[in-house]
Parts: C-alpha cells; structure tokens; sequence
C-alpha cells in the first residue's frame, strides 16, 4: 500500500520561489510601464540604464541579455518561459513611443527585441557626446544658485558617463598598478575645476582657496564649501538688509513718512513727556539726549511746513540731468581733480551721492555714443561737460548710460541710478557694499572698503 507523502504532487518552484527568474507574482500587470519618461529616439542610455534597474528589482533581467534561452517544447518549463517571456516584453513595448512600439512588436523574444533596441539606438551617440560637452563647457553660475548651478552640472557629467565610462582592466590577473583609481581621480578634478571655474565672480575668494589646497578635494566636498560660503553671505545680508534698504532706498513723495505724533501712546505716557525739559532748547516733551537737532533726524522726518516745501525741492533736484552734484572733493586737491590716491583710476568707487555714473577712461567704453551736452558742477564750482555716454558691464552688473568725462580722474558708481536701472539692492557693511537682485536674492557685485572708499 502507497503511503500518503508518495501520493502528494510536489509543486514546481517557479510558481512558490520568488527567486526563480520564471515566478511570476499574482499582481503582475502586462500593461504596466516600468520606465518614465517612455523610450525616445534621443534618450535610449537613460532608459535602458532605468529599465535594468527595474527588471532587476522583478528578477527577470536574465530574459534581456540572453542568458535565459528558450527550453525545449518537451520541457515542463517551457510554457513558464513563454508566459513569462510575454510579460517582459509587454513591459518593454509599454515603456516606448507608439512608433518605436510598431517596429519591435512583432518580435518572438525579449532578448532579440533588446538587441534591436541597442543596435539602432546606440551607435549614434558620438554626435550626442559632443552635443553634450558642449552644454557642459556652455554650463556657468548666471543667474542659478550655488546648489541649481552644481545639480545641473552633475546631470551632464552623469549623462556623459553612461557613453563615456572609465575603461576598466579585463585581464584575468587583476592589474595592481593603480591606473583605474588615477583615471578616476583625473577626471573628479577635471570636474571641480569646470565648477569652480564658472562660478560668479562673487565666490573668488572661496575660488582660490580651494584651488590652492593640495591634493585637491572631491567635487562633493567642494560643493559643500561653496554651499556654505554661499550660506554665509545670505545670513550676512539677512541680518543687515532691513537697516540698510532703509538707508539706500529712494523715498518717492507717495511714501509714508516718519510721524512725530504717535496715537497709540497712553495717557499716562503723554503726562510724562510734559514733564521732560530740554537744557539745550528750552522746551518741553523731550530731552536734550533726544534732542532731534543733537542726534540727527530720523529717516523721512517731516519737520514742519517750510522745511517740508525745501525738501520736497531738494529731492527733485536729481531729476534735473543737467546738474550733477558729486561728493568726491575729500579726493581733490586742484580743480583738475587730479589726484595722487593709487585705487582712483584702478576702481570704481561707489558713491551714495552721485546721480549718474562717470568714467574717465575710454577703454571701458565698447564704443561711445553722442549725447546732449550735460553739465557736470560740482560743490566746489567747477564745472564740465559730458558729451558721449554708453552702457558698460562689470561682471553681473549693467552701468547704464555711464557719463565719459575725460578730465575726471576717478570712475564712480551711482547707487541711485544703479538700483533704479536694474532693481537691485545695495547692503553697506563695515568692509564690504554687496549688491543682490531683488528677484532671486542672488549676488551680482561686491566692493570692497579702502581709505574709506567703497572701491569695486
């Protein structure tokens, strides 16, 4: 008599062992695409480099690369290998375009199918590669931040080694010379000098420090650096741009204006101030350590009505083009505003005072334009006519309509006009005035503070 465990059918292991490259889970879907975005006539390495990773992760990347042929009609696995040879397949055609689909579904197996794929698609790639060491050496900062400027860079330097891999030794006795790690390493610091060198001019000096290091860091660790450089400027401004915006902002007469009288204060506050007196004036509500007249007005202060009339007419004055009022005497010593400072033809000094910007150096000019003549009178008399203007760049920043003035000595900067014409911010710091753009709080100009001088 037969026992019972002879009796038992033993169940195949394709359909209980995940690990079997033939099981297929109940869940399966035929019509589900593994890979996004589909296959493209231009994208094949980043699709197929996406389609192993999931065909991997399902234990049917044997069905692909061959090693998985077809059992014969005889064998039981037979129609476990077709139906799971389908699958794969289906997966393949779903994660295409509709016209590469047509061409490659009317083949038998998944591993022809591939090959197919691999043969029109990547041999055409040395066009690709040089499209793509263009974009990298077309790569710079610009406008992106620090942490946008790198992600971009690493797609390109990632996509270019998918055509571009470091060649590796195929002996059968490994090599020990350690070529591999210095192809390695060449290329790393063929990166970080392609990063750090199209960096805004406002990373220069973490630039050069990093540069200087030997050996070299890793392209990560050199992000990192700059990243926190970059962090610090922002915490920097953070800190200083509500005091200074206030400080450098132009006040149009639509804007609310300091008011003396403040409604919100108790009674109790308003009996105490009747009862503070001033040595100095001889008047009451105040002090002589509040006394507006001893310590400056705030900003926007209206006074009373004839000052307010003054004032009004003063703020206008900028708008007449034909007097342009600098505050550079401190610098001359004759009226030919020659002057003996080494940094007053080198720089351009940033002034707060100065209505428009002047230069008296031709070379800085890419070609001059003709212009109404425009007197130039300064504090002390001394007059002189501007007759030719021209945009000038310096680095990030656009000097509009900059005044060629021969007989100057020294080129400055108007802040006024500056953050009028290309709506930026200037933040003055004890050794530093940096300019942002308002749009994307992003660096585009720093000077430094010499004798006294904002000097760019």
């Amino acid at each position: 008599m037969a026992s019972p465990s002879q009796n038992t059918t033993q169940t195949p292991d394709h359909l209980v062992n995940p690990t079997n490259p033939l099981y297929l889970h109940p869940g399966e879907n035929p019509t589900l695409a593994l890979v996004s975005p589909l296959l493209t006539e231009s994208n094949f390495h980043q699709w197929e480099r996406d389609m192993v990773v999931s065909l991997e992760t399902k234990n049917k990347e044997k069905f692909i690369d061959g090693n998985l042929s077809c059992p014969p009609i005889t064998d039981p696995l037979h129609e476990a290998w077709r139906r799971s040879n389908r699958m794969v397949m289906s997966w393949l055609t779903h994660s295409m375009t509709r016209s590469i689909k047509q061409s490659v579904m009317w083949m038998d197996t998944t591993s022809e199918n591939w090959r197919d794929l691999k043969d029109r698609f990547s041999h055409a790639d040395k066009f690709w590669i040089f499209d793509l060491q263009d974009q990298i050496l077309a790569c710079r900062q610009g406008d992106f931040s620090v942490f946008e400027y790198y992600t971009k860079l690493k797609i390109l330097w990632k996509e270019l080694e998918l055509y571009r891999c470091v060649l590796t030794c195929t002996c059968l006795t490994p090599c020990k010379c350690g070529l591999l790690s210095k192809l390695h390493k060449e290329r790393e610091d063929d990166y970080l000098i392609r990063f750090l060198r199209e960096l805004n001019e406002s990373y220069a000096q973490v630039r050069s420090q990093i540069m200087m290091l030997d050996p070299m860091p890793s392209i990560v660790k050199t992000f990192s650096m700059v990243l926190q450089h970059e962090c610090e400027f922002i915490g920097l401004i953070r800190k200083h741009s509500v005091l200074d915006s206030l400080a450098f902002a132009a006040m149009s007469p639509n804007q609310p204006r300091f008011n003396s009288s403040d409604k919100t204060n108790s009674n109790a506050s308003k009996n105490n101030s009747k009862n503070k007196f001033c040595e100095k004036c001889k008047k009451t509500n105040h002090t002589i350590e509040t006394f507006y007249f001893r310590i400056g007005f705030p900003a926007g202060y209206r006074k009373n009505k004839t000052n307010n009339k003054a004032s009004a007419k003063w703020i206008q004055l900028p708008l007449f083009r034909n007097w342009i009022w600098m505050a550079i005497l401190p610098m001359t010593n004759s009226l030919s505003l020659k002057t003996s400072t080494s940094y007053a033809s080198n720089h351009w000094i940033v002034d707060s005072g100065a209505t428009d910007h002047i230069s008296p150096t031709k070379s800085l000019f890419h070609n001059l334009r003709a212009t109404k003549p425009i007197p130039i009178k300064l504090p002390n008399h001394t007059t002189f006519i501007a007759n030719f203007s021209r945009n000038i760049h310096i680095s990030d920043l656009l000097l509009a309509d900059v005044l060629f003035v021969p007989e100057f000595s020294v080129t400055l900067i108007s802040v006024h006009k500056l953050v009028s014409t290309i709506d930026c911010m200037a933040v003055f710091c004890d050794s530093h005035c940096f300019f942002f753009q308002k749009s994307h709080f992003k660096m585009i100009g720093a000077a430094r503070k010499i004798d006294g001088f904002y000097c760019l």
